[in-house]
């Protein structure tokens, strides 16, 4: 059983200056106050349960610069959904489950997690894009000899969006927002293998070569949104919200070589 407690204070670090946001000045520091509690047991000699529950409180978080609805593009500043966050205070607080199992040849692991993230706006909550309230993951692993394979997946509900819908046409096309992060994406699912091979060079050290494959499935996991005013007529107006995925499966061929 372990039980922790600490006060921490954080200050801007020099590359986290929005510049291109405007921002001249390194905020104060924010002050963080943790407390964590958990337990872990060995069911067996090869089998151990750990749990862990945590809270985080945020005073003075630093205020920043997000984009409402797609935070993965290449020159976010340029966006017309950029906004500023400057929350009065934050909090993060969760609990954790895990079952891992080891033994000579074969490894396994799975894990569940319930938190979220929210930062206090002019008196109300709203989650932050990073929120993720219900994550499940788990893994294998065999190993024999010089050779090693592995396979992952994890699966967690859909990052929050924000909601739009076009408000007015009138003088010109306007359009409206809900509820910061009050909506979420589609809930996002991931399956990754990996093989390897060791190789011993006696003196010169030690070679691995790997290949690992992401998101095995081709699954099209939601990221984000995007919106567009679309005109097929002259007076036919209307909003188009598309969603955006993450990244496609993804093949790499590696080596290490430690010596």
């Amino acid at each position: 059983v372990r039980f922790g407690w600490g006060r921490y204070f954080q200050e801007q670090a020099i590359n986290e200056l929005q510049v291109p946001d405007g921002d001249a000045v390194f905020q104060r520091a924010q002050r963080a106050t943790h407390a964590v509690a958990s337990i872990e047991h060995d069911l067996t000699e090869s089998m151990t349960l750990r749990a862990e529950v945590y809270r985080k409180d945020y005073d003075h978080p630093f205020a920043r610069h997000e984009n409402l609805l797609n935070t993965v593009v290449v020159l976010p500043e340029l966006k017309p959904d950029r906004i500023l966050i400057a929350p009065d205070e934050a909090l993060a607080e969760g609990a954790e489950a895990s079952l891992r199992y080891e033994a000579a040849e074969q490894s396994a692991w799975v894990a569940y997690t319930n938190s979220r993230v929210r930062d206090r706006t002019g008196g109300e909550w709203l989650y932050r894009s990073w929120d993720q309230r219900d994550y499940a993951s788990g893994g294998l692993t065999w190993r024999r000899h010089d050779w090693e394979a592995s396979l992952a997946a994890a699966w967690h509900r859909g990052w929050p969006t924000t909601e739009v819908e076009l408000a007015t046409l009138e003088p010109f096309p306007l359009v409206g927002v809900d509820k910061r992060n009050a909506a979420t994406v589609s809930n996002y699912a991931r399956f990754d293998i990996r093989i390897a091979r060791r190789f011993e060079l006696g003196a010169a050290g030690e070679l691995t070569a790997f290949l690992e494959v992401s998101n095995l499935t081709k699954r099209n996991n939601d990221c984000c949104v995007e919106y567009q005013l679309e005109d097929e007529e002259e007076e036919d107006v209307f909003l188009d919200v598309e969603a955006r995925g993450t990244l496609p499966l993804i093949p790499s061929l590696g080596v290490l070589w430690k010596f």
